[in-house]
């Protein structure tokens, strides 16, 4: 019904954003019409954002590595652009495309802005800019080598009091599978148990990754590693 609203009125650029944003789920179709939407109005913000937003969701349900990388450069491209054109778009989605995308320079500097601005935010954004730049700034830690640094972001990628966000879906696992491939089983621990002060719907996940982790084995974090 959309595509046939689109059709039937393409120059009208409600219809055009509408069936993106309606479309949302299939990420290609709703670039596609978000991009005929841009072709009309170039500024348009929520398009451009639609755009950034349907790469992500791409980068983050990719089959490989290949193909993550490949969507993230594409993300990080888009919201690079949103940004530019003044528009508030998602800070947060800066970082971890960068990351992802393989640009570590640019993803160390998009995490320490998000450090930055997290100083001035109310507290349940704050806590995700913090989790997300810290998430970040640890990983890279890590790829140069620096261990203590990446344990010290962990703990400090999450606050006693979490956010609407974390609270629901839960922290990124991602960091702290990192720091257990280099036998790091301590200090994941302790970052479970601050993850378990906020987390409630992750009491019984958080209890079987501890076991397994104790245990020396290396927990399957699902859906938690995504990024």
């Amino acid at each position: 019904m959309w595509l046939r609203q689109a059709d039937a009125h393409s120059n009208d650029i409600s219809v055009l954003v509408n069936a993106a944003l309606a479309l949302g789920f299939d990420p290609e179709l709703s670039r596609q019409l978000a991009n005929r939407a841009l072709a009309i109005e170039p500024k348009n913000h929520k398009m451009l954002e639609t755009v950034a937003e349907s790469y992500t969701r791409e980068m983050r349900f990719a089959n490989s590595l290949e193909d993550r990388r490949a969507f993230a450069k594409r993300a990080l491209r888009a919201w690079e652009i949103c940004t530019a054109a003044g528009d508030n778009c998602q800070p947060t989605e800066l970082a971890i495309s960068a990351f992802e995308a393989g640009d570590f320079v640019k993803a160390k500097q998009y995490a320490t802005q998000l450090l930055d601005i997290s100083k001035v935010q109310y507290q349940e954004v704050a806590a995700d800019n913090l989790h997300v730049a810290n998430t970040v700034l640890g990983r890279l830690a890590l790829r140069n080598g620096n261990i203590a640094e990446a344990k010290s972001r962990l703990l400090a990628s999450v606050r006693d009091e979490g956010s609407p966000v974390l609270s629901s879906y839960g922290p990124s696992m991602a960091l702290a599978a990192e720091l257990l491939d280099h036998g790091e089983r301590d200090v994941v621990i302790v970052y479970l148990d601050k993850c378990a002060r906020f987390w409630a719907f992750g009491h019984g996940q958080i209890g079987q990754w501890k076991l397994e982790i104790q245990a020396g084995k290396k927990p399957d974090f699902g859906d938690n590693l995504r990024p």
